[in-house]
């Protein structure tokens, strides 16, 4: 890589020793990361704002000083498809390649980078929001849409999420509750490099802030969804919500002198 990325930066932070990974005939992933023994193959991407939302913005500002979005921050076809490229990266690489777990790191940069980071997540564990009808919390649904977390639970055992803000990187490990590596990756030392962003739905789940459904049902079924909820943690009648991000800058008239 000819540039120095953003994951790149953070192990160099982290103080880890990492590997690129050689280029070969086959799309291999990016990096191998030892921390204290254990060995991440990692793939990372990274998601830059649409072109013509940049433009749109820079007009609106330069006309009206201020710009106003609504971004969905649920699950998205097109990261779908970025994240279905990183496991077939990982499995190449894997399949020569000595490692203990894998991982895609995926860092969203620009103006809307915190949604498109919540974007990427909502991708991961196909989430909605649910509630009681005649109740007052709301809680996050793990898996309440197709996931890819679930479709490639036999590959990917989790993801690096961040999001770069000013010069700040928030990052967030995600655990994958399907992989059969969940508890290993959950116990492992990149962990506590992340200490306060570490995304767990079992763990939310047994605290009572999250619900996960665990069940064959069609996803593209809602209400069969929301029935299985319903008999699992014996509720009253719930609903479903998927949430926006709501946003407005201003450019500021420069100071008068």
């Amino acid at each position: 890589m000819a540039d120095t990325t953003i994951a790149e930066q953070i192990f160099e932070s982290w103080g880890v020793p990492f590997t690129p990974v050689p280029t070969t005939h086959e799309e291999e992933a990016d990096w191998l990361v030892d921390i204290d023994g254990c060995i991440y193959l990692i793939e990372e991407k990274t998601k830059l704002s649409n072109p013509e939302e940049i433009l749109n913005r820079s007009i609106a500002l330069n006309a009206q000083n201020e710009y106003t979005t609504v971004k969905s921050v649920s699950r998205s076809n097109r990261l779908s498809g970025i994240v279905r490229k990183a496991n077939k990266q990982l499995k190449s690489t894997g399949a020569s390649k000595k490692h203990q777990f894998r991982l895609v790191w995926f860092t969203a940069i620009g103006f809307d980078a915190e949604a498109k980071h919540m974007q990427f997540i909502a991708t991961l564990y196909g989430t909605s929001t649910v509630f009681e009808i005649d109740g007052k919390y709301l809680r996050e649904c793990y898996f309440f849409y197709n996931s890819e977390f679930f479709r490639y639970r036999n590959d990917l055992d989790g993801a690096v999420a961040s999001f770069l803000f000013g010069e700040t990187v928030t990052m967030y490990l995600c655990l994958n509750p399907y992989s059969p590596n969940y508890e290993k990756l959950r116990d492992s030392p990149i962990v506590h490099k992340l200490p306060n962003g570490l995304t767990d739905p079992v763990a939310e789940e047994k605290a009572g802030r999250a619900y996960i459904a665990d069940t064959e049902i069609d996803r593209a079924d809602s209400q069969a969804v929301m029935k299985f909820l319903e008999a699992k943690y014996n509720t009253g009648k719930l609903g479903h919500m998927d949430m926006k991000m709501a946003s407005v800058e201003f450019r500021l008239p420069p100071p008068s002198v």
